[in-house]
């Protein structure tokens, strides 16, 4: 998701300000199971990572 807001600076010049968020409702994003063979190790079928949480980046692009 993105907003961006732009803002004139006389005749010729422009401004941009983004904002854009990633899992921005911080959803739980679960790795792949592990490929663990052996059916009687503990860690067979268990989900042991997850990806990143929420990430926020912010621009500023000047036009002229």
């Amino acid at each position: 998701m993105g907003l961006a807001k732009n803002t004139r600076l006389g005749e010729r010049c422009n401004v941009q300000f983004r904002a854009e968020f990633f899992n921005l409702f911080n959803r739980a994003n679960f790795d792949i199971l592990q490929r663990t063979v052996n059916l009687s190790a503990p860690a067979f079928g268990s989900i042991s990572s997850a990806f990143r949480a929420r990430e926020m980046q912010f621009g500023l692009k000047l036009q002229f």
